[in-house]
């Protein structure tokens, strides 16, 4: 007869790997745009428009989030027309009742290729047309982590670096939600955001995530590595 308790490969990555369970909302901070930081998937958060990352081939990977929108369909129809093959860096519109922005990705090659520099210039474009279109509100996750191969810390500081024009200028966008299922991930947009502005401006802020090698090593790429090591 089987065991009822739950294994040790049960365990979410969370419980695994942090030893503990972590808040959901991480990370809220307040003014002309709110953002937030939030240990969620993409699907699980209410937003106007949502970001998301494809290859060329216009995969999208989060399989929930196609099931959930209704959106199969639309997307179906969408790489047809383009036959197949998605431009990198290109904006792909899909409209339901929310609206669906696919954005294909270079994949990383441990920065050898110009992948930081092509990555920037389409996160400004990105920013610059969602300015554009006056969108009240959006949510996009890592992006190019996990299955571009992206480290955590690169995408973070291309993210935040992209996305904080929303805090030097005027804009009809009301908020931005971040998010991640991955809790290091989650951790490293939480320190890059808190830069972007005053401390008193932060209104929620959730506890400190320990995310040295020897508690992560497990989770982490061989390209995330050294860069873990050199802080």
């Amino acid at each position: 007869m089987g065991c009822c308790c739950p294994s040790e490969k049960s365990k979410t990555l969370t419980e695994s790997v942090v030893g503990e369970e972590v808040a959901k909302d991480r990370l809220e901070i307040t003014g002309s745009t709110n953002l937030t930081v939030e240990n969620r998937q993409l699907q699980e958060v209410d937003s106007d428009t949502y970001i998301i990352a494809v290859d060329t081939r216009g995969k999208i990977h989060n399989k929930a989030l196609l099931d959930k929108f209704n959106i199969r369909e639309q997307h179906t129809n969408l790489l047809r027309e383009e036959n197949g093959q998605l431009e990198v860096g290109k904006l792909y519109p899909i409209q339901q009742v929310k609206n669906f922005i696919l954005l294909p990705l270079p994949l990383w090659k441990g920065g050898h290729n110009n992948e930081i520099t092509i990555l920037e210039s389409i996160l400004f474009d990105l920013v610059g047309w969602l300015k554009s279109q006056r969108i009240p509100s959006i949510c996009l996750d890592a992006l190019g982590v996990k299955y571009f191969g992206f480290p955590r810390q690169v995408m973070a500081d291309i993210l935040v670096k992209a996305f904080g024009q929303f805090f030097q200028s005027d804009t009809t966008l009301k908020s931005i939600s971040f998010v991640s299922p991955d809790i290091f991930c989650v951790h490293h947009f939480e320190v890059k955001m808190k830069t972007l502005v005053p401390q008193k401006e932060i209104i929620k802020e959730g506890k400190q995530v320990d995310d040295k090698p020897q508690r992560a090593a497990s989770y982490l790429s061989e390209l995330e590595k050294p860069l873990l090591e050199d802080r």
